[in-house]
């Protein structure tokens, strides 16, 4: 993995929500899935479980793991101008999509994607304002250290790589993420808020946003989305009856 899109998104009322996430699920990531330098991709909801003072802005989260950012971002765009190639759910509201590169990593991102447990994801946005730089906190040492914390699996300290440039895009000033991989969200929360307490000075030096996430479909592979001319048929099938009984896409 040498790059990960996030997507932070949130339904246009809580009454199409579900109208939303059948759209996200069935149509939108699979389509991503077809452009270049995909690897897979996971969705995820807000957990029941959270840290103190977590950041509950967005709802739902899309992860898109990607080995080329530039080529998966080009072809983003190109077919994002295109109705009918990347139709959107107008039950789709407001959104965050930020990239991010490797940072500080002890382990690969893949090795625990399909791990069993609960599959669900910490993730710690990270502002500096302190003297000291976010790295220099969060060293492999200190990552290292997760591994043993109950709840999670491991974690990753991730640098941004770019902002979706769409005027309707929420720019985020977060320069890092903390990424944990859990196998618990309860014993998670509980592990990170303890962390938060040891170490008082993270909040000082940082402006920090913490929120886990529960996953909402199983993590899929590029490889296996659409690989034969069945599944390809299929797909399109879908898409337009889709579109005859939901109000997205191009309806004419």
């Amino acid at each position: 993995m040498n790059a990960i899109t996030l997507c932070m998104s949130n339904p246009i009322s809580e009454f199409r929500a579900d109208e939303m996430n059948n759209w996200y699920t069935a149509e939108h990531v699979l389509t991503c899935m077809l452009m270049d330098g995909s690897i897979a991709v996971q969705r995820f909801k807000q957990s029941r479980f959270q840290p103190k003072d977590a950041y509950l802005d967005f709802s739902v989260i899309a992860l898109y793991e990607l080995f080329d950012l530039e080529a998966w971002t080009t072809m983003c765009y190109s077919w994002g101008r295109d109705p009918h190639k990347m139709p959107v759910s107008s039950a789709f509201g407001n959104f965050c999509e930020d990239f991010w590169k490797p940072g500080v990593m002890v382990d690969d991102f893949a090795d625990f994607a399909d791990y069993e447990g609960d599959k669900s994801v910490l993730l710690v946005k990270l502002e500096q304002r302190g003297d000291v730089k976010t790295d220099a906190f969060f060293t492999k040492e200190v990552l290292k250290k997760f591994r043993t914390y109950e709840g999670f699996k491991t974690a990753h300290l991730l640098e941004t790589a770019g902002t979706n440039p769409s005027p309707s895009n929420l720019k985020d000033a977060s320069t890092h993420m903390l990424v944990g991989q859990l196998s618990n969200s309860y014993f998670a929360k509980v592990s990170w808020d303890t962390f938060v307490d040891e170490n008082p000075d993270l909040k000082t030096l940082f402006n920090v946003r913490a929120v886990i996430y529960d996953p909402v479909m199983p993590r899929t592979k590029a490889c296996d989305v659409l690989k034969d001319p069945i599944s390809q048929s299929l797909f399109t099938i879908t898409r337009q009856l889709m579109r005859l009984q939901l109000p997205w896409g191009d309806q004419g």
